[in-house]
């Protein structure tokens, strides 16, 4: 099947990209450690940092490379999918992101509900906790088929979906704005004391800091409730997305 064809391309080439994007960190996170160490010991000049960190910096030269040369040919293959209409018809998610969820997921014809697609990208609810949160051991992880990398698409989604300007056309950015004072306004009235009282119990915060005065007054941070509605509108795209392939499978017929 041509579009068949056409996932197992974007998961490869999503794959790659990933390999790319954590390899990038890794050394980026040598060089802030190299850092650090200048600084810790006196010895820190751009120079000393220039000349310690120089085969991170030629490394990081050619991983931006190909990780360009990955990214445009995300862009060539997502464009010639047969819902690819999806991305233009929402400001805001663009080809990487479409290409990440596809071939992360591969045919969402292949879900019986939204549910197991959010299941799929790291963001469902089990017993009424959330899979992240409930994974307490690497196995519990396995059972719940939970992966870091397919949840961390989804926060690059939503990131790139909050930095777009509300009322210029991108739903989900209106959306985003609608449900953060829709939590905010829960927040304020307390809606949340317990898991404030909840994560001051199981977490080591400091507490001169933020953070802790707002889960200590029993609200959640500022921090916390963006995560909220950012994970409330990535569930909103993948529920659409589901919506979107049952509607135009047609499209997939004729591509075969």
């Amino acid at each position: 099947m041509k579009t068949q064809r056409i996932d197992d391309e974007l998961k490869e080439l999503t794959l790659q990209r990933s390999g790319y994007m954590r390899a990038k960190f890794a050394l980026e996170n040598k060089i802030g450690a190299v850092e650090r160490r200048l600084k810790s010991a006196g010895a820190f000049s751009d120079l000393a940092l220039l000349t310690t960190t120089i085969g991170f910096s030629e490394a990081i030269e050619v991983i931006d490379r190909n990780l360009k040369e990955v990214e445009k040919d995300i862009s060539v293959k997502a464009a010639s999918h047969p819902m690819y209409q999806f991305v233009l018809d929402h400001k805001g998610i663009g080809p990487k992101s479409f290409a990440a969820i596809v071939g992360e997921c591969g045919s969402l014809l292949n879900y019986d509900n939204p549910a197991k697609v959010f299941k799929r990208m790291g963001l469902a609810v089990m017993d009424g906790t959330r899979i992240q949160k409930r994974g307490k051991t690497k196995q519990e992880f396995i059972d719940w088929g939970y992966s870091k990398r397919r949840r961390t698409w989804m926060y690059l989604l939503t990131e790139a979906i909050e930095k777009q300007t509300a009322g210029n056309g991108s739903v989900y950015k209106d959306l985003y704005v609608e449900r953060k004072a829709y939590e905010k306004a829960k927040n304020e009235a307390g809606d949340y004391k317990e898991q404030a009282a909840e994560a001051i119990s199981e977490k080591n915060i400091g507490k001169t800091t933020v953070t802790y005065k707002a889960y200590a007054a029993g609200k959640l941070p500022d921090a916390h409730i963006n995560m909220r509605v950012k994970r409330f509108v990535a569930k909103r795209i993948l529920r659409d997305m589901w919506n979107y392939w049952r509607d135009n499978k047609q499209l997939i017929k004729v591509s075969v």
